[in-house]
C-alpha cells in the first residue's frame, strides 16, 4: 500500500518528508494499538515491518538517530523513577537480581550461540554476546505488568536491573571479541570475506 504513495511523498515540499510521513505512521499506529486495549509497542512495531523496505532508500535510520538520541535518556529516566527503592534496598533481593542476570546472560550465550555454531566458535560467541542486552522491550513489558497489577514492585525492579546491566556491560565485552578475532586472523583472509560479501 505505502509504494502507492512513495511517488507522492518524494514531491512533498516538506525537509525530510519520508521521516515525517514514517513517524505519522508509527505514532498513529501505536496510537490504534492503545485506542483498541493493546501495547502501543505493537503498532510501533507493525509500523517497522511496513517501513523496513523503504527504510534503507530514504536512510530513515540514520536521520531517526538524533531523535533517539534526544528521547532515549527521557525513556530510562521515565522506567527507572517507577522503581521502589526501599523494596530494592534487602540484601534477598540484590542476589536474586543478580542471579537473574546471571540467568539471562547464560540463556542468550547457550540459545543464540548454539544457533550460530556454524560460524565458528569465535563467531558464535560474538553472536550470543551481542544478543544478551534486554533492552526497552522487556522494560516496556515489565512497565505494563507493573499498571496492570500484573507483577509486584519488586519483579518490575528486578526487570529493570537485568536490562541495564546486561545492556551496559555487552559493549565493552564485544569490543574486546572482535578485537581479539581480528588479531587472530589473517588480513588477506578478512580482506577477501569482505569482498565476497
Amino acid at each position: 500500500m505505502i509504494s502507492r504513495y512513495s511517488r507522492w511523498i518524494e514531491r512533498v515540499r516538506t525537509p525530510h518528508a519520508p521521516l515525517v510521513f514514517s513517524l505519522l505512521i508509527c505514532l498513529g499506529l501505536s496510537a490504534l494499538s492503545s485506542a483498541i486495549g493493546m501495547a502501543a509497542i505493537i503498532g510501533a512495531f507493525m509500523a517497522g515491518m511496513v517501513l523496513a523496505e523503504f527504510s534503507e532508500k530514504y536512510h530513515l535510520v540514520e536521520k531517526a538517530e538524533t531523535i533517539c538520541a534526544f528521547l532515549v535518556p527521557f525513556f530510562f529516566f521515565v522506567m527507572g523513577s517507577h522503581i521502589n527503592l526501599s523494596v530494592m534496598a534487602s540484601g534477598e533481593i540484590l542476589w536474586l537480581a543478580l542471579v537473574i542476570t546471571v540467568l539471562a546472560v547464560i540463556g542468550k550465550l547457550l540459545g543464540c550461540g548454539l544457533g550460530a555454531w556454524s560460524l565458528g566458535r569465535s563467531g558464535a560467541l560474538i553472536v550470543g554476546v551481542g544478543m544478551v542486552p534486554r533492552g526497552e522491550v522487556g522494560i516496556i513489558v515489565a512497565m505494563l505488568g507493573l499498571r496492570l497489577h500484573a507483577i509486584p514492585e519488586t519483579m518490575y525492579g528486578l526487570v529493570i536491573f537485568m536490562s541495564v546491566v546486561t545492556t551496559l556491560a555487552v559493549p565493552p565485552v564485544l569490543r574486546v571479541l572482535f578485537r581479539d578475532r581480528l588479531a587472530t586472523r589473517e588480513p588477506t583472509t578478512i580482506i577477501s570475506e569482505v569482498e565476497r560479501r
